[in-house]
């Protein structure tokens, strides 16, 4: 089968060529038709879980959140419906009221001239009408103009009679609608509290308000210009009646200091509230609501320590903010691009954090300039790839064909496997595909080469299949575990990771696909039209240089490096060894990879000011603070009524999937209602239930139902029987006066004051068609916080849960699938996190060392690889905990680039150790070091290199895949070249040792002497009836160490028409005839020793003479054999002579050249 397609790659590369470009555009149009090209607007998206418990719950929860709204299928208010459906009915019969009187209209055409006469004089009337009240309209807006030209010089008269300030000093008070900035002082000591400071942050305001887009973004006030900036001097400058802050004093500063601490008391006991100003406060002093200013400055402008709560005297300000009359927004993008390239100080300050809301708009323009830093790796390790190939034509091939495979992973992505959401950490896989491409394009011209210095190769067709057999299996090992790994990463949780492993396990798999086929067939194009390629050497001093590196290279792969390690192989196993031990310590117990304990994800650089804000100004300040707080006590949820299912599409975070409704739902029984309420009364005995100021009329409808049935049942008022929604019916209530009443109590609950009772999730829902009671929501708040800690929340949840699933124990039949909720979003993640990553580490391992054993069938070398690997890993991964790194969503993915890149060295190694004919295991460790050393350090130099480039990026993720790259190259390169090898070359298996093979059902014996056959590896020179195809990639250079091999000859001179085999002896003594060195083997470009690439075929082939040496003979008589030029013997197709006769008197034959 390989011959065959060989023989097709070498007669017909260029249709192959045009075929493989045919199908990827066709398969790159059909998925950019199918499916539109992603959008990273929301680059946060699919960061959240799917499939788990609670992630169910969490999406049933939203269901049920988006069916309660006024178009959704539920209603809490099911009177309500019934209005609007009578509504609806009246509107209808209107309707067809007008169509009747059309009708009756249309009969009277008789009168139609006299209808005309009067619609024109109603016209001319109505004319009139208009331009009167147009009249009206204009003097109107006059007189408003009016209106606010008097407010604008309107002053105000305070108690006090001293501050007089125009009312709309401000257009408003400050909020976090609007952009606003983080100013700090430079040496981060003093305190801004000073008039220097103050007027620095002056002198910003100003600067900010100078830009060009400043006035087409800004609020504008009555008499159109821009709203003055909510800063503290500003607001200095407003309680003392100046116009400009510029022009505050000392004195005014100290007098405002003296303000503040004296109202800070009021703010801190929520005395003083931001409507005081409009309304008053009673308690709270004048001077203290004034302007508003007070509860702005504490509020808005000033950071948590200054004045804090039982503190007041603490009058150190360290940081404030800013508000510029600017909206947060995406929109103001292009003003930060204009503000960020200026200098951001002023005097003794600086701004040191910002939150403009365009921080994912930036993202997305980060996104696509970064792609440049992709371009210039992809330039650089297009370098390395001619360096190394001298083929100008075979590395823009290589390069066109990583190009394609992600193509075709996009196209089975999106068509195949129908994904419609493509987070942009799948633009991770770009540099992935750039590392493992170029490796295997090395691999594959390494493998060429030394086919190529096999002169008795034979034609272009042993070329290429000699070529392809021996590098598609270290490609498809490598390509199968690396793959493999990354679909591993589909048991993960979170949709973003499992969209990564989809997309990054088929571009591996399409790349190695091409790398059979596309790469192959523009080899052959390059030998055979491009043999005098492009070389990179463009003169001759070049090409001395360059010659005199592949001379080094040789001598460094075939003698440097293998003497080190065989030489110090015990002290490289030592130290490298317990530099993994250390690995493994410090990624599970000191310091350990810690779960993310943060909930914004981190987009861009630590230092950039929006990642500042958010990082450490978020929650410096109250106003956001206090918003955090009052949502940061964990709600319990207990929901009857529906399934916790998630239907939708766990790869699309838009798929939520629809509501499951529970059929064996029923509330109103009585006993369900008495166990209901029972339940709501042992929730509020538990420890972890917060009672709640006010009353509870929706937290538990069943009990506000049962007091709105004790009421009276006739109203003495209005003289109205109640019956039976009244204290008649006894509790439990039959179920017609409980769906009967429920409606009745609901109507009065929703007629409740706003001050008492705001319609909210809790309670009943009834669906809106039958008006059904479907759903039932109860609803407490606990004594926990919510927190970023991993524990504490997994307390919390656990404690609940427990409680949750006894009480459901006890439920009747149709309030038993009852279930609990609460804020567990960034929990669930953790949690996936933590036990999500082991796990697909595992399976990564397992399935990578099934493979490894089913290709090597060697199951020492299997278990030297897996260890190997796991050393990479853990390596790895503890150098990046050093570095500070968290385990959260991208860390996730790098652990699962790091399973798959991590052994492609060591398998490469491992691959070619197995092939080699040699039986002890040093020369085996120098076989796979000679034959695979340059080729995987160009890899892992070109991979080094990408993440190199990706350190100047803005994007963290870029950034981190670069660090990551780096570390991962360099470890992996050190333990798959020194730790490995060293291993192999203390305990490697020898001959047969641990080998299994197909044919037979248990391996071999380590210890037993077996003599391996195989094919004959001597080198004929000899003219080939092809043209002999000369190595492109590098001059030629003489080896020394390709030396001929003793060939034992075991046939019966009698069996002419026999074929036999060659044994190998252990003895060797060479000629005293020294070899010409123009008949040597010849090595080309990177490569080492070079080994024979043989098959079994027989065919017929001529040889040059040789002469044959008796071993039995003291003397060693080179005694001449009969094989001239034009001889015609048997040989493999291979070029291996098979001699099917010998002379009985000589019994051990050297073969050599004459």
């Amino acid at each position: 089968m390989t011959s065959r397609y060989a023989r097709l790659l070498a007669h017909y590369p260029c249709l192959f060529l045009l075929l493989v470009i045919v199908v990827v555009g066709v398969l790159t149009t059909v998925s950019i038709i199918k499916q539109r090209l992603p959008s990273f607007e929301d680059p946060l998206l699919g960061f959240e879980t799917r499939g788990t418990e609670i992630a169910q719950r969490l999406i049933s929860w939203k269901n049920l959140l988006e069916a309660s709204r006024p178009s959704g299928i539920f209603s809490g208010n099911p009177y309500e419906e019934q209005l609007t459906k009578e509504i609806h009915q009246k509107q209808e019969e209107e309707m067809q009221q007008k169509k009747e009187n059309k009708t009756k209209k249309n009969k009277k055409r008789k009168k139609k001239k006299k209808k005309k006469k009067k619609e024109k004089e109603e016209t001319l009337d109505d004319t009139d009408t208009d331009d009167k009240d147009e009249l009206h309209v204009d003097e109107d807006w006059k007189e408003l103009e009016q209106l606010a030209l008097t407010g604008e010089d309107e002053v105000m008269h305070e108690e006090d009679g001293a501050n007089e300030f125009p009312e709309v000093f401000f257009c408003g008070n400050p909020g976090d609608v609007y952009s606003h900035m983080v100013i700090s002082s430079i040496d981060g000591y003093g305190t801004l509290f000073s008039r220097e400071s103050l007027l620095s942050i002056c002198s910003l305001e100003k600067k900010f308000a100078q830009k060009q887009l400043y006035s087409d973004f800004c609020d504008e006030s009555s008499a159109g210009q821009c709203c003055r900036a909510w800063s503290l001097p500003s607001y200095i400058a407003l309680l003392h009646n100046h116009t400009s802050c510029f022009d505050i004093t000392n004195e005014d500063v100290n007098e405002t200091l003296v303000l503040l601490k004296a109202c800070a008391h009021y703010y801190h006991h929520m005395e003083l509230l931001p409507d005081c100003y409009d309304r008053g406060c009673p308690g709270v002093p004048d001077f203290c609501i004034q302007h508003n200013a007070v509860y702005n400055i504490l509020h808005f402008l000033t950071d948590t320590d200054f004045l804090p709560p039982g503190a007041e005297n603490s009058t150190m300000l360290k940081a404030t903010v800013m508000f510029l009359p600017l909206p947060r927004s995406s929109s103001m993008l292009p003003y930060f691009l204009q503000l960020h390239h200026d200098d951001l100080t002023a005097g003794n300050v600086q701004v040191v954090a910002m939150d403009f809301g365009s921080k994912w708009a930036l993202f997305d323009k980060f996104l696509i300039d970064d792609m440049l830093l992709v371009g210039l790796a992809g330039i650089i390790v297009s370098f390395c790839l001619w360096f190394y190939t001298s083929s100008f034509f075979v590395t823009v091939v290589t390069l066109a064909g990583i190009i394609m495979c992600l193509s075709m992973a996009y196209f089975f992505y999106t068509v195949v496997f129908r994904l419609s959401f493509f987070p942009f950490m799948n633009l991770l896989t770009v540099i992935i595909a750039i590392g493992v491409g170029v490796d295997n394009a090395f691999i594959y011209c390494k493998m060429w080469k030394l086919a190529k210095m096999e002169k008795n190769a034979g034609t272009l067709v042993k070329l290429v299949s000699d070529t392809l057999e021996h590098a598609s299996l270290s490609m498809f090992v490598t390509s199968l575990t690396t793959a493999v790994a990354f679909f591993t990463s589909y048991v993960s949780q979170i949709t973003a990771i499992k969209c990564f492993g989809v997309f990054a396990g088929m571009c591996i798999l399409a790349n190695f696909l091409l790398m059979v086929t596309w790469l192959p067939a523009a080899v052959v194009v390059s030998e055979k039209y491009f043999n005098c390629s492009i070389a990179l050497p463009a003169c001759l001093h070049c090409l001395t240089v360059f010659s005199s590196i592949c001379d080094w290279s040789r001598v460094f792969f075939e003698k440097i490096i293998p003497c080190a390690i065989i030489k110090g192989r015990w002290l490289w196993l030592l130290l490298l060894g317990t530099l993994g031990a250390l690995g493994i310590f410090s990624v599970v117990y000191l310091p350990g990879l810690r779960l993310p304990d943060s909930r914004f994800f981190q987009l861009l650089h630590s230092s950039h000011l929006f990642e500042t804000y958010d990082r450490d100004y978020h929650r410096a300040f109250w106003f956001q603070r206090v918003k955090d707080e009052m949502s940061h006590t964990l709600p319990m949820h207990f929901i009857w009524g529906i399934l916790p299912v998630d239907t939708g599409n766990p790869l699309n975070p838009h798929d939520s999937g629809d509501i499951m409704l529970d059929d064996a739902f029923d509330a109103t029984s009585p006993e369900s209602q008495i166990w209901l309420l029972n339940f709501c009364r042992q929730a509020r005995r538990q420890n972890f239930y917060q009672p709640t100021l006010g009353p509870l009329l929706p937290n538990c409808f069943i009990e506000t139902f049962v007091s709105f049935m004790s009421r009276e049942c006739i109203d003495e008022i209005e003289g109205v029987d109640r019956s039976p929604c009244c204290q008649n019916s006894t509790f439990p209530f039959s179920r017609d006066v409980f769906e009967l009443c429920i409606i009745e109590g609901l109507r009065v609950l929703y007629e409740t004051p706003s001050e008492f009772y705001i319609p909210g999730i809790a309670g009943p829902k009834f669906l809106r068609e039958s008006g059904r009671l479907q759903v039932i929501v109860v609803e407490y708040d606990t004594k926990f916080k919510y927190s970023l800690s991993y524990e504490d929340m997994q307390k919390f949840y656990m404690e609940l849960e427990t409680w949750t699933k006894e009480e459901m124990k006890a439920a009747p039949p149709g309030m038993s699938r009852g279930w609990f909720i609460s804020d567990l979003g960034f929990y669930d993640i953790q949690n996936s996190l933590a036990h999500g990553t082991p796990v697909a580490i595992g399976i990564a391992m397992s399935l990578s060392f099934i493979v490894l054993s089913l290709t090597t069938l060697n199951l020492l070398l299997s278990i030297y690889s897996i260890v190997t690997i796991a050393f990479v890993i853990f390596t790895t991964s503890g150098v990046l905990v050093l570095l500070g790194w968290t385990l959260n969503v991208l860390e996730a993915i790098t652990v699962s680039v790091a399973i798959g890149l991590a052994g492609d060295f060591t398998l490469h190694y491992a691959i070619a150790y197995k092939m080699c004919l040699e039986e002890d295991r040093t020369s085996r460790t120098v076989f796979s070091l000679s034959q695979m050393g340059s080729p995987i350090t160009m890899a892992a130099l070109t991979t080094f290199l990408a993440g190199l480039l990706m350190f100047p990026s803005h994007i963290i993720a870029y950034f981190r895949i670069g660090i990551f790259l780096v570390v991962l190259m360099s470890l992996s390169y050190i333990y798959s070249t020194i730790f490995f090898l060293s291993l192999l070359s203390v305990a490697g298996p020898e001959k047969d040792c641990t080998q299994l093979h197909l044919s037979k059902s248990s391996c071999s014996s380590c210890c037993r002497s077996t003599v391996k056959d195989h094919a004959d590896k001597t080198r004929y020179n000899f003219g080939l009836s092809e043209s002999t195809l000369s190595t492109s990639s590098a001059p030629a250079h003489s080896s020394d160490t390709h030396e001929l091999e003793p060939l034992t000859m075991s046939s019966n001179r009698n069996d002419r028409g026999s074929v036999s085999r060659y044994a190998r002896t252990t003895q060797y003594k060479p000629s005293p005839k020294p070899v010409p060195k123009r008949q040597r083997s010849q090595s080309g470009g990177m490569g080492g020793t070079s080994r024979s690439l043989s098959s079994s075929r027989d065919r017929k082939i001529s040889l040059p003479s040789v002469s044959a040496s008796s071993l039995d003979c003291p003397q060693h008589h080179h005694i001449p054999v009969a094989v001239s030029s034009n001889s015609i013997i048997y040989a493999d197709d291979n070029g291996d002579p098979i001699i099917p006769n010998r002379s009985p008197r000589i019994p051990n034959i050297w073969l050599k050249r004459i």
